[in-house]
């Protein structure tokens, strides 16, 4: 409980020293994925790990159940010397490049890992993706340096683990943010599955000091 209170007390502390310029509340929104058929690509790397900060805070640590649905709160702040932006639209419509051969857009997932000091590793999948396209200012949230912008979320807490946990003590909870832009090249004939083309703008991860409690399955 005290570990509960401190993380609690520490994201507080943050958030007031930093300039909130949006909240983006993705609880109760559904995902619409690209209404294209993508086949074959590439994503390349060298994205940037030290642009961002990412904090992750839970109302309740202490009561996760396995398979029900938790919220959490992302603090995402721009901790570098320039302009950084970032996807907030839910909707793939809202940054659909219609009309246009080669469809342009960026994207923003979240996803969670589940530490135990034993070693074990729990993922949890498919937890949220944002798109946004840099020619619509309404679909990105522009942060200047030392800004930062609170993301909202709900997710089912079902951890596929390496091997079946024994105890639920010493277990961490740590979020993931990656950013990505990609261009979509269609086919020469109109069957043809679009071409992706990706590069990975930013990567980040939280402090991993969140800890959780659970009951362990039966």
């Amino acid at each position: 409980m005290k570990t509960v209170i401190l993380c609690g007390v520490s994201l507080l502390l943050i958030a007031t020293s930093l300039a909130q310029v949006a909240t983006i509340d993705t609880r109760g929104q559904k995902t619409t994925m690209p209404s294209l058929h993508i086949g074959e690509g590439t994503l390349a790397g060298a994205s940037s790990h030290d642009a961002l900060k990412l904090i992750l805070n839970l109302p309740d640590p202490s009561r996760l159940i396995i398979g029900k649905p938790f919220d959490y709160e992302l603090l995402v702040a721009n901790r570098s010397g320039k302009t950084v932006l970032l996807p907030k639209a839910a909707a793939w419509s809202e940054v659909d490049d219609v009309g246009q051969r080669d469809k342009r857009y960026q994207d923003l997932q979240i996803s969670f890992e589940v530490f135990a000091d034993d070693g074990n590793l729990g993922f949890l999948n498919a937890c949220l993706m944002l798109f946004g396209n840099a020619s619509r200012a309404e679909t990105m949230v522009a942060l200047q340096p030392g800004q930062s912008v609170r993301i909202l979320g709900s997710t089912a807490f079902a951890p596929q683990w390496q091997r079946r946990p024994a105890q639920t003590t010493g277990t961490r909870l740590m979020a993931f943010l990656t950013v990505a832009s990609y261009v979509l090249h269609p086919g020469d004939r109109k069957d043809e599955a679009y071409r992706s083309e990706g590069h990975q703008i930013y990567s980040v991860e939280s402090d991993g000091n969140l800890y959780i409690e659970f009951p362990a399955p039966q």
